[in-house]
């Protein structure tokens, strides 16, 4: 199930698929977390948290 949603985020980002503000597109690539999601490891989900 992990690796579903995981996918699924990665498949979202290489399409576009994804609104986010301006700082926040700024933060995350000052991190470099958009250019290393195909290195990302999903460690815990919370299936049943209401956001």
């Amino acid at each position: 199930m992990m690796n579903d949603t995981l996918e699924q985020i990665r498949q979202l980002v290489a399409n576009g698929s994804y609104r986010i503000s301006d700082h926040g597109y700024d933060e995350l690539s000052a991190d470099g977390l958009l250019e290393s999601l195909n290195k990302a490891v999903l460690v815990e989900e919370y299936l049943n948290y209401p956001k």
